[in-house]
């Protein structure tokens, strides 16, 4: 993974997508960032452990949300290991974040893992000294795409010349440093719905605790 955006479709199946996104639509709590909402998420305290028998939020009396529980889930965890064998190195789960972009909202041009004063850093909870100390690379970006029935909410790859509105059940990654600054265009209908995960590798994840715990 260099310079490019890898895309592979049929991650998931459509229905599966479309259970999900229909499970959560009357649970989502409104965040900090106009017009996007959150589902179901872990933070870098717990993302790593998501796995089968610790499903990425608790199950509740909701049949088809506890589906939805145990695909997200499954999607978690297949992602790991698919990125695990493609880069040949264990990869955990950073954070997990289900978000929902209504009519209106927008994501300007950014870069996931790094800053433009030159400096990497793992943003939402790690403490950017510390990266820097521990000498530790960018991280790997991944969306898994649940919905296309909006109209705009492409996500735009500048440098790539790139931009796309995937289908659902389509999986993108990239790493998120200086090559890949990318912006998602005002959503002007309709809800965008996606997965978004940042990983590291595990032993990053591993060193970065251990510095935590020390200090």
């Amino acid at each position: 993974m260099q310079n490019n955006v890898e895309i592979i479709e049929n991650f998931l199946s459509e229905d599966s997508c479309n259970f999900i996104v229909d499970s959560f639509k009357d649970s989502l709590n409104e965040t900090e960032n106009k017009g996007i909402f959150g589902g179901p998420s872990q933070g870098i305290e717990s993302a790593w452990k998501i796995g089968y028998n610790n499903p990425i939020q608790e199950y509740s009396d909701n049949i088809n949300k506890n589906i939805s529980i145990d695909l997200l889930t499954n999607c978690v965890v297949s992602i790991k290991s698919f990125l695990s064998k493609k880069y040949d190195t264990s990869i955990d789960p950073r954070t997990i974040f289900y978000s929902k972009m209504i009519s209106g909202s927008e994501i300007t041009e950014h870069y996931d893992n790094y800053d433009p004063d030159g400096s990497f850093y793992f943003p939402y909870g790690t403490d950017k000294n510390i990266i820097k100390e521990l000498g530790l690379e960018p991280d790997y970006s991944a969306i898994l795409y649940l919905n296309n029935k909006y109209q705009g909410g492409e996500i735009e790859f500048p440098l790539q010349n790139l931009k796309i509105k995937p289908n659902p059940g389509t999986l993108i990654f990239f790493r998120g440093d200086m090559n890949f600054p990318h912006l998602v265009n005002k959503v002007e209908s309709g809800e965008r719905v996606n997965l978004v995960m940042f990983l590291w590798r595990s032993e990053y994840r591993k060193k970065y605790f251990e510095k935590i715990n020390k200090d």
